[in-house]
């Protein structure tokens, strides 16, 4: 167990494995960098936990349609930089 962070080697090796898989992964950061932001939203009260939640269910499809080739990074970006709430 790490002790400086409460998490076993166990835990800690998925969060590095994950890390390093997605770290070249434009989509994965575009979805992430939103995300976080919207969460910041949510957490502050700009916006309710159910325009978050809704936002996040949305964004996750078009991420998905991305990932599969059926809309661009631009036009998945574009709709990340225009769907913010308020």
């Amino acid at each position: 167990m790490d002790a400086a962070n409460g998490k076993t080697c166990k835990e800690v090796g998925a969060i590095n494995t994950f890390a390093k898989k997605h770290e070249n992964d434009e989509i994965h950061q575009a979805y992430t960098k939103a995300y976080r932001r919207m969460d910041s939203r949510k957490r502050t009260m700009y916006i309710f936990k159910k325009e978050f939640t809704k936002w996040s269910k949305t964004a996750r499809e078009k991420r998905k349609l991305c990932e599969e080739g059926q809309i661009s990074l631009e036009e998945f970006q574009t709709w990340l930089d225009e769907s913010k709430c308020r």
